[in-house]
């Protein structure tokens, strides 16, 4: 039974990326023509990071791909120690390397 729903799923994705000219659609065949990149991450990608939300910076956009500030405080001093691989995508997917989703915004 669930591979049945999972077969059709696929076969609605099918469909959908040969007819629709919806920008999501077309963020999804775009993100297909990168090497390593399949049809349920980038599906994932796009319906998660541009299907539904609305982004106002660069910091929403890195908090949800999991790529977090790691701020460290001693004492008085406090300090940036770079960025973390932590955050919703990364838990989902494992794989939280997807800083170029923000320019398929433009």
């Amino acid at each position: 039974m669930v591979d049945g729903q999972i077969d059709e799923v696929k076969r609605e994705r099918a469909d959908l990326l040969k007819t629709s000219e919806s920008p999501e659609v077309q963020m999804v065949r775009q993100l297909l023509s990168l090497r390593g990149i399949g049809i349920n991450s980038s599906w994932l990608y796009v319906m998660e990071f541009f299907g539904w939300r609305d982004f106002h910076n660069r910091r929403e956009v890195g908090a949800l791909s999991g790529l977090t500030p790691t701020p460290h405080q001693s004492g008085d001093e406090a300090w940036e120690r770079g960025i973390s691989k932590a955050g919703p995508l990364h838990s989902i997917d494992g794989d939280s390397d997807c800083l170029g989703l923000a320019s398929l915004a433009t």
